[in-house]
């Protein structure tokens, strides 16, 4: 092999390896200033998130030292802020809402984290999935029900 076959073939594998080297980038600059919204979120509160975990245009935390459930929420040019004491709340459920009810084969609209409260003013709806905001689900559904068990893990 020459000189210029291996200059070539390094500059074409460099420039597939591109785009994915700037979508991790562009993802980690997008989960740092989630991160960063939902610790300024926190602040307000007088807390601070000690267990976290991402999702495409969210970040949902719980804080140990005074029991709430802090989400943050960014899609195009709104934001969401959800804080919830968890002292308030009995338990919590994850809801599956499909197009129709019946069928399990129908495709999923929304996935929610419906905490019910011990009061019913206090009950809260987190929206995890929409199908108008994401086509395709991702790993929303696995996110629901571990955060699901963690939240009721949690409560008194």
């Amino acid at each position: 092999m020459d000189f210029e076959s291996i200059s070539m073939g390094l500059v074409i594998m460099a420039l597939c390896a591109l785009p994915f080297v700037f979508m991790g980038r562009a993802n980690r600059k997008k989960r740092k200033q989630l991160l960063q919204s939902l610790n300024d979120f926190a602040h307000t509160l007088g807390t601070k998130p000690s267990c976290y975990e991402f999702e495409r245009d969210y970040v949902i935390a719980l804080s140990e030292e005074n029991k709430h459930l802090l989400f943050f929420h960014q899609y195009e040019n709104y934001a969401t802020e959800v804080a919830v004491d968890l002292s308030k709340i009995r338990k919590c459920e994850g809801l599956i809402i499909r197009n129709n009810q019946s069928d399990n084969l129908a495709p999923i609209e929304h996935l929610e984290l419906m905490l019910v409260g011990k009061k019913a003013e206090d009950n809260v709806k987190i929206e995890l999935y929409n199908l108008e905001e994401h086509y395709q689900l991702g790993t929303e559904l696995e996110l629901m029900r571990k955060w699901e068990a963690l939240i009721n893990s949690k409560l008194v």
